[in-house]
């Protein structure tokens, strides 16, 4: 739950979903911790409240370092990256300075780490993915970019789609992920 409007939410009227879920979770018997985002909340941005969801990413790195158990990421959108709004809400970009890289890095070095595109992973997500040891691609519905097709046709004045700026052709000849896949299920 990102927010509510009291402590805790009695009925549908308080409750306000997040954009990014984790806690720790079982795959075949074994922990992990889960980080899931999801693409249809906030119109796929978090938009000011970026730096909120970097430290719930922050809190599942801590997670995962603290049990020593591997992580899996399933990113679908949810960026958290330097907004126009974020920007105007706070006075100032934290990027190029991820608040809590040093703590990533450490999970790097300690833990596995697998991430699965599932979707539109753009910004802060394309970080996280980058930060991967095994990045997994599902085909025809993911694509990774460092923003979003209107701030490229902006700059560009072209018209591009989301598959054309980082769909499939694209990450698998920048070696941005390690393995395609044809669906979710698989």
């Amino acid at each position: 739950i990102s927010n509510t409007k009291k402590s805790i939410a009695k009925d549908e009227k308080t409750f306000i979903p997040a954009n990014f879920v984790m806690g720790l979770a079982r795959i075949d018997a074994r922990p992990v911790t889960l980080c899931i985002d999801d693409f249809t909340i906030n119109a796929s941005h978090s938009g000011a409240g970026g730096l909120m969801l970097v430290r719930k990413y922050l809190m599942a790195d801590r997670l995962s370092l603290q049990y020593k158990i591997p992580m899996l990421r399933v990113l679908d959108g949810a960026s958290g990256g330097g907004s126009v709004k974020a920007v105007l809400s706070i006075g100032h970009s934290y990027v190029p300075m991820v608040p809590g890289c040093d703590i990533t890095m450490k999970l790097l070095n300690t833990v596995p780490v697998v991430s699965v595109c599932a979707g539109p992973v753009i910004g802060l997500a394309a970080v996280k993915l980058s930060s991967s040891h095994l990045r997994v691609f599902v085909s025809k519905i993911a694509s990774v970019a460092v923003a979003g097709t209107a701030v490229v046709e902006a700059v560009s004045g072209s018209p591009i789609t989301m598959q054309e700026l980082g769909g499939e052709h694209v990450v698998t000849h920048s070696g941005a992920v390690d393995i395609v896949v044809q669906s979710e299920q698989e």
